[in-house]
């Protein structure tokens, strides 16, 4: 659109404006970079789409307002060239150094959809030694002057893998626990839960902070998917630590056309111990995703899942102790839902672009935990002595969302961020992730749409 005069003004559209539409016709008209999201007639939003032609009426005061319309003297184009950079050092100001140590990609179980198996045959068999974890620990003062960090925070140290709590590791996972708990650093624990009941002891005593815990389905389901797994045992573990109440536990439920149906009897097992009573329990559900990207299926199908889930979710009461998270673009309407507003523009690419270090059992040092197989994803090394590689750092560090020649102009770049950065290598998955992400939010908006209409939201 080349503008519209009102009086003196002339006015344009923005181009992270967004038109959705709901059942009777209403329209959600958003902007995902000022936040606003309104229901309009809809010939407000035919006419705004089609360039806002006409003659100016009061219609034109709200869309200005709400930056739906721009005036002539507003350059976007340079907003955003300024406001992105910007933007990510704030975020990452505020965010302390993540730590995720690796510290072996060996496993105890053989999970049914596990896309790292595959990934991991030459890595299997290394575990980080204490000789190892003090390096990466005498690292961090190093690398935190390398990242946009606040010194004021201290670092959270995250033991992750294949499988951090495996029995030939106890003797580096005390350590580590011990370094850190001297230090000061929090410690998140990524686990399976199958070797809770031998680490419990030295998780409430060291003091971690978190522990996440995957959980697939009531019992049958569950031991089927995760393969070495048992449902009774690992639930008895969690209910042991969440009775503690020193430790912040979470579980996660991986979930695809598979076992989505099974949801409400989790739930109901979940209720019977009373967990959710507990201010240090969380439950939350994320689709099931393959980082290799071998298979568009499970990033094609990710929106109707969604729609499945809040379907269920209407149906079922109980699943209100899921949180729905993994799904970008429903993200940004549950923000809207409870805050009445979209989220803050998401300035940066992925967690690679953040402040996050990864440390694996080689030595080497890597800023994305899903390409820590890779040699091309190596940065530097920790072991046995501490270097940084400029470039390969920055190609991860520094890369902003306005590189992204297929992103930068997108309406809905303010939600995604452009993705994981794995998508720039994969041109075709990207296409299905876009596709995904435009869904979701309209999947969401679709069901939020009624509560919107009874003035639940703006």
């Amino acid at each position: 659109m080349e503008g519209t005069r009102t009086g003196r003004c002339i006015i344009k559209p923005s181009r992270f404006n967004l038109v959705v539409g709901l059942s009777g016709g209403r329209k959600f008209l958003l902007n995902t970079l000022s936040g606003a999201a309104d229901l309009v007639p809809a010939e407000t939003a035919a006419r705004l789409s089609a360039g806002g032609a006409g003659p100016a009426d009061e219609s034109d005061a709200f869309l200005v307002a709400r930056r739906y319309l721009l005036k002539d003297d507003v350059d976007e184009a340079t907003f955003v060239e300024k406001f992105y950079p910007a933007s990510l050092q704030d975020t990452r100001r505020k965010m302390p150094l993540h730590c995720i140590a690796i510290l072996s990609f060996d496993c105890n179980l053989r999970c049914a959809y596990c896309w790292q198996q595959h990934r991991s045959t030459q890595a299997a068999g290394r575990t980080m030694t204490r000789e190892q974890a003090d390096a990466m620990i005498a690292s961090v003062p190093t690398l935190m002057r390398c990242l946009t960090v606040d010194g004021n925070q201290p670092p959270l140290m995250h033991l992750f893998g294949g499988e951090p709590l495996l029995a030939e590791n106890r003797e580096v996972v005390a350590h580590i626990l011990e370094r850190c708990a001297t230090l000061g650093w929090p410690v998140q624990i990524t686990t399976n839960g199958k070797t809770l009941p031998e680490y419990r002891e030295l998780i409430e005593r060291h003091g971690v902070a978190e522990v996440q815990v995957t959980v697939d389905g009531p019992d049958e389901i569950h031991d089927r998917r995760r393969i070495g797994s048992r449902f009774a045992e690992l639930m008895d573990s969690i209910d042991r630590l969440v009775e503690g109440e020193t430790v912040m536990v979470k579980m996660r439920v991986n979930v695809d056309s598979d076992n989505a149906a099974f949801l409400p009897e989790l739930a109901n097992a979940v209720i019977d111990r009373q967990w959710y009573t507990s201010r240090k329990f969380y439950a939350y559900v994320a689709p099931l995703r393959d980082a290799s990207m071998a298979d568009f299926g499970l990033i094609r199908n990710r929106a109707k899942l969604l729609g499945t889930l809040l379907l269920m979710k209407e149906c079922h009461p109980q699943m209100e102790i899921f949180d729905f998270l993994g799904w970008d673009g429903y993200t940004a309407v549950r923000n809207l839902e409870n805050q009445g507003v979209f989220p803050y523009p998401k300035t940066h690419v992925c967690e690679a672009n953040l402040n996050q270090v990864v440390f694996v059992p080689d030595g080497h040092l890597h800023l994305c935990a899903e390409e820590a197989h890779d040699p091309d994803g190596i940065v530097g090394r920790y072991w046995p002595d501490l270097t940084v590689d400029p470039a390969a750092f920055s190609r991860w560090y520094d890369l902003s969302p306005l590189d992204l020649p297929s992103c930068r102009d997108c309406s809905i770049l303010p939600l995604c961020g452009g993705g994981c950065q794995l998508l720039t290598r994969q041109p075709e998955f990207r296409r299905h992730y876009c596709d995904a992400v435009r869904k979701s939010l309209e999947t969401g908006l679709a069901w939020l749409g009624p509560a919107a209409d009874e003035g639940d939201v703006p």
